[in-house]
């Protein structure tokens, strides 16, 4: 629920799976499919970060309150 919005789509593999017509192997396959594309973009963000971005990051900065 937390990586997916279609609710329509989460009803339905909750039914099934709790039925049995879905077995586990399927439902692993459904999250993975959903996962996948959040994975890439997490690792396509992650490898454009360079040490300069890191340490201007990591940098002290005086705080304003």
């Amino acid at each position: 629920t937390f990586f997916c919005d279609d609710d329509e789509l989460l009803e339905r593999l909750a039914r099934e799976y709790r039925s049995g017509e879905l077995l586990t192997g399927e439902m692993k396959a459904a999250c993975i499919a959903v996962l996948q594309p959040l994975v890439a973009e997490q690792q396509a963000r992650r490898a454009e970060v360079t040490d300069e971005v890191v340490a201007e990051f990591m940098r002290p900065r005086h705080m304003e309150f």
